[in-house]
């Protein structure tokens, strides 16, 4: 019996240790489970602590960024500014120097206009004066009876 016994002690022992091998197979299965969730739980917490950061970060980049074009632009628009007052002013002056020359071209036409009027009044007087001064001649010489000719040649004899 003793070695029934021992058989049954080595069966029972033998089925023990298939039990607790089993039984530590599970148990260990569970644990290496229940770490596997706490790291992948863990891995998540900080991916997700690492993405806000990025975020942040690419936020806080574009912002500069911004900053930088909206000073950019800023400058490129007081150039263009002033680009477009320097313009400004020259045509104002060009403007001005038009009106100037117009206004003189106008003086120029109008006193053009008066010499021509003055002219062709000279002119008119003149051929009144020549038509005068012959018919004095004429006068003079019916009076005296000699011709301009004749009496110019006494006067010089």
């Amino acid at each position: 019996m003793i070695i029934a016994t021992t058989g049954v002690c080595f069966a029972i022992g033998g089925a023990a240790l298939i039990a607790g091998s089993v039984l530590s197979f599970y148990l260990w299965q569970v644990m290496l489970r229940n770490r596997k969730k706490r790291i992948i739980a863990d891995a998540e917490t900080e991916a997700e602590v690492i993405k806000k950061e990025k975020i942040l970060q690419a936020k806080e980049r574009f912002l500069q960024l911004k900053a930088e074009h909206e000073k950019v632009i800023n400058e490129r628009n007081n150039r263009i500014g002033q680009s477009e007052n320097r313009i400004k002013q020259k045509e104002l002056a060009l403007s001005q120097k038009l009106e100037e020359t117009q206004r003189r071209k106008s003086e120029a036409d109008s006193l053009k206009e008066n010499l021509s009027q003055q002219m062709e009044l000279l002119e008119k007087k003149s051929e009144e004066v020549s038509k005068l001064h012959r018919q004095k001649v004429e006068q003079l010489e019916t009076v005296s009876g000699l011709s301009a000719e004749e009496a110019k040649n006494q006067l010089i004899e």
